[in-house]
């Protein structure tokens, strides 16, 4: 990961990390208590990314997973030549000859009996997003990864990208 977007996300984490007492309760002031930092990234031919996740600043032991969950996906999107880029928010609304894909991290499903987790879509798949469950899994990241590497050759391959 870049080191500007490092110092970034824990500048974030740093503001996240004031609260004290378990990750995400179901209770009316937890939505005014969290914050959601996000990145935009892009790769050499244009796609995009969108990467964002939830600190619930009720527990700042979970923050620090979460704050180092999205550091290896980042760091793992890098990889694939994606790199952060604020101008890649642009054009969301908008038709355009690249794939766009999301990534939202720590999302709370009801399925998922209280747990966060993990959804993965990219557009003009044809097929429905990517439920990763179990942010807490030791291969969290890894399945997150897998599931975007899926979305992402699909999306290229109904482009005609791919």
């Amino acid at each position: 990961m870049s080191k500007a977007m490092h110092y970034a996300v824990c500048g974030l984490f740093a503001l996240a990390a004031t609260a004290t007492s378990a990750q995400y309760k179901d209770s009316p002031d937890q939505a005014a208590r969290k914050l959601n930092p996000y990145v935009y990234m892009r790769d050499g031919a244009g796609d995009k990314v969108f990467l964002e996740t939830q600190f619930w600043r009720n527990d700042p032991a979970y923050d620090q997973k979460a704050l180092t969950r999205i550091s290896e996906v980042m760091a793992g999107l890098e990889k694939r030549g994606f790199k952060g880029d604020p101008n890649a928010a642009n054009g969301w609304d908008k038709p355009e000859k690249v794939v766009r894909c999301r990534i939202n991290m720590e999302v709370v499903n009801k399925r998922w009996r209280g747990k966060t987790g993990t959804i993965v879509n990219c557009e003009n798949t044809g097929i429905s997003e990517a439920e990763v469950a179990g942010s807490e899994d030791p291969k969290h990241v890894k399945e997150v990864l897998d599931a975007f590497d899926r979305q992402f050759k699909l999306a290229k391959e109904k482009l005609g990208k791919g």
